[in-house]
């Protein structure tokens, strides 16, 4: 009888252990395949500087969680910015990405070189190190620009001012000078607008640059008033506007 009742216990034991194994596999089954994502898409980058930028959360259709903490229980997205369209795990780089706690759900990205192309995907990983990404997407630093520009004097044909421009390498669109009574001077705002009919080029990145902008008196609608304001604005290739202060000038 005694052997009967050790016997049912063994039994009685082996199935409870049983039905607790297999209860905890199908739980982390189930709870794998509902936090790893399958898909992810990037999101867009929204505010780019020289040096810096900020990029939009991504979508999933995972449990996840974008942040600079990591979760026990939630997929943990990150996102991957190089100058190559190639992601190489576990890499370190002067890049930094961080979670901006101003602006509320996007990355943000420092450390970065002025008129550099970037491409970055956000991607996650399950335990068995088995990655996805999303698609690649790209993002153009402007040029860490600084225009300066002054009165140089004036002849019976000409006005004359010198302009240097600083960290500027490339063809700009167009490179100019705006006029007017009022010192609020913008592209859009002014009272007459001057370009180069060539609009010179500076593909070596010589630093200062130094150029400058004769305007003929005839026909220049400022020509012997008793002052007038000036500044000189560049538009490089990715349409980004770059001004120097304003200044008067007294011919």
């Amino acid at each position: 009888m005694k052997k009967i009742n050790a016997l049912f216990l063994f039994l009685i034991v082996g199935i409870m252990i049983g039905m607790t194994s297999c209860s905890d596999v199908d739980d982390a089954s189930d709870y794998t395949l509902y936090v790893f994502p399958t898909q992810i898409t990037a999101g867009d980058a929204d505010d780019v500087k020289a040096t810096y930028a900020y990029i939009d959360f991504g979508t999933d259709n995972g449990s996840t969680t974008r942040s600079n903490y990591w979760s026990d229980y939630q997929a943990n997205v990150k996102l991957y910015v190089s100058e190559q369209q190639v992601f190489v795990p576990d890499t370190f780089s002067y890049i930094s990405v961080n979670i901006d706690n101003v602006y509320y759900n996007k990355w943000h990205v420092t450390n970065l070189q002025p008129n550099t192309t970037y491409y970055y995907c956000e991607y996650c990983y399950d335990n068995a190190r088995q990655y996805v990404l999303s698609d690649w997407k790209q993002f153009t630093t402007p040029s860490n620009v600084e225009i300066y520009a002054s009165w140089y004097g004036k002849n019976d044909s000409y006005y004359m001012f010198d302009l240097t421009i600083y960290g500027f390498k490339g063809s700009p669109k167009e490179i100019g000078m705006l006029y007017g009574t009022s010192s609020n001077l913008t592209y859009s705002n002014n009272g007459s607008r001057y370009s180069y009919n060539t609009t010179p080029t500076n593909t070596d990145g010589k630093s200062p640059w130094n150029l400058y902008f004769n305007i003929l008196r005839s026909g220049f609608i400022y020509n012997n008033y008793s002052y007038f304001y000036y500044r000189a604005y560049m538009i490089d290739e990715n349409w980004n506007y770059y001004y120097s202060s304003v200044r008067t000038a007294y011919p």
